[in-house]
């Protein structure tokens, strides 16, 4: 794959077998063009999310897609960042139990260029923060 950097162009290894990846930390080679061969082989799957390190990339997908619900925000629940699938959720959840266990403010930033989705991924860390913090609540009564 080749990639423009500046004035001159880059040839980048692409590892086949080794380009989907849900951390782009264990990518074999960390350069561009393997990043963006993982961004675009994880997109084609429906995969959006895609850690580096404890940072979330997401690609708007520009459309709706089945991955919010309850269903998959409780599989999320008490786990640890990185060991269930790359999610907003993952994200929310981490900022949760640190809170929990510190008992101080957390922060998560979110951004992007305009169109990026920024608004569509604040309102899925909600969702999932009021989820979570709501005894006996759902998804259903978050949206009332």
């Amino acid at each position: 794959m080749w990639v423009r950097d500046g004035d001159n162009w880059l040839l980048g290894e692409i590892v086949e077998g080794k380009d989907d990846v849900a951390d782009l930390i264990t990518l074999p080679h960390l350069h561009e063009p393997a990043i963006l061969r993982a961004l675009e082989v994880r997109y084609a799957r429906g995969r959006i999310y895609t850690f580096t390190g404890p940072i979330l990339l997401a690609v708007n997908p520009f459309e709706n897609l089945p991955i919010y619900s309850e269903d998959i925000m409780k599989k999320y629940v008490g786990k640890k960042l990185g060991v269930a699938p790359s999610h907003v959720y993952g994200t929310a959840e981490c900022a949760y139990q640190y809170l929990k266990q510190s008992g101080k403010s957390q922060s998560i930033v979110v951004s992007g260029e305009s169109g990026a989705g920024k608004t569509e991924t604040n309102k899925h860390l909600m969702y999932y923060l009021a989820y979570r913090s709501k005894a006996g609540g759902g998804i259903e009564t978050l949206a009332e």
